[in-house]
């Protein structure tokens, strides 16, 4: 049986998965992701996470954003992981890295789109600024720790896998946890 922790992000990504799956999962925040921070160093912080959770919890499961960077996201989660797993602690970890394209909004607009009767979304909500498209398009008050939290807790996740092909990624990393998030996938 899994006994799962999470590295992501900030606070909008912490209090989305403190709705969506268990509060007792230990949650810790990155707070160091932006297109001027090197895949290394955020590396080397994930590290530092991971050693905060002292070898209790398995999969260890990241989820960051990829921003700006002139990288895909399964190439960017790929190469994250090996530069974890040069470290020689890291070697019996049960890591699992997930890379949101852009940003976590883009996989809120793939639930939003299939609600959509106004084809005002793109086909693949993949790579867009979605922040700023849901800001322009859908909430022009959008607050990330409250209306970010809301639109996700009230997704389903089989919309978001239809429309972003990072979440798909993200998915099937994390089909085998006990959440009923990703339980509830196919209804």
């Amino acid at each position: 049986m899994s006994n799962p922790a999470f590295i992501i992000e900030g606070f909008m990504e912490m209090k989305i998965l403190q709705n969506i799956c268990q509060k007792s999962i230990p949650i810790r925040r990155l707070d160091c992701n932006s297109i001027y921070v090197t895949i290394e160093k955020m590396a080397e912080k994930i590290i530092g996470k991971i050693n905060t959770l002292r070898d209790k919890y398995y999969p260890i499961i990241v989820v960051v954003d990829r921003e700006d960077r002139d990288i895909c996201y399964k190439a960017m989660a790929e190469k994250l992981y090996d530069y974890i797993m040069k470290n020689k602690n890291m070697k019996n970890q049960d890591i699992r890295i997930a890379v949101a394209d852009r940003m976590t909004e883009n996989w809120i607009l793939a639930d939003l789109k299939c609600k959509d009767t106004s084809n005002l979304f793109p086909q693949q909500t993949d790579g867009i600024d979605g922040k700023s498209f849901i800001t322009k398009h859908i909430n022009k008050n959008y607050r990330e720790t409250s209306d970010g939290v809301d639109y996700f807790k009230n997704a389903k996740a089989q919309n978001i896998f239809q429309h972003s092909d990072s979440f798909k990624y993200f998915f099937e990393q994390v089909k085998d946890l006990d959440c009923d998030f990703f339980k509830n996938q196919n209804n």
